[in-house]
C-alpha cells in the first residue's frame, strides 16, 4: 500500500509486513472494561481485536500472556521547556517526548502560561 509523500522529488514508499503486529493472549483494557483477547495492528492501526483473528502472515507477534494490554496514556498538562519564577523546566521538547514515549504516555498536550491581560 502507498503512502502519501509530499515530497515530490522522491519516489511514494510502501508498507513492508514488518508494519503488522499481532498483540496475542493478553488482557486488553480500554474505558468500559477488560477481556482477554488478541490486538492485530497494521501500518499503526488497530485493525481487529478479538480471539481467534484471522490476520495476515508476515507480521510480527508478541506474547503478551499474563499482561495488560492498553492504548497509550495522555498527558493533558505537560511541561516542557517552561519558564516559572526565573528557571526553565529541564526537559525541552525532544527529551520531554522521548521519555513520555519510554512511560507509557502517547499523547501530550502542552501547558502554556497566560499572558496578563495588564
Amino acid at each position: 500500500m502507498p503512502i502519501p509523500n509530499n515530497n515530490h522529488s522522491s519516489p511514494p514508499r510502501t508498507c513492508s509486513s514488518q508494519t503488522r503486529i499481532l498483540i496475542k493472549g493478553g488482557r486488553v483494557v480500554n474505558d468500559d472494561g477488560t477481556m482477554l483477547a488478541d490486538v492485530f495492528i497494521e501500518d499503526g492501526i488497530i485493525k481487529q481485536v478479538g480471539l481467534n483473528l484471522n490476520v495476515p502472515a508476515g507480521r510480527t507477534t508478541i506474547d503478551a500472556t499474563g499482561k495488560l494490554v492498553m492504548p497509550g496514556g495522555i498527558d493533558t498538562q505537560t511541561h516542557l521547556e517552561l519558564q516559572f519564577m526565573g528557571t526553565r523546566t529541564i526537559d525541552d521538547f525532544y527529551t520531554g517526548t522521548k521519555a513520555a514515549v519510554a512511560g507509557g504516555t502517547t499523547t501530550i498536550r502542552m501547558y502554556r502560561e497566560k499572558k496578563k491581560a495588564f
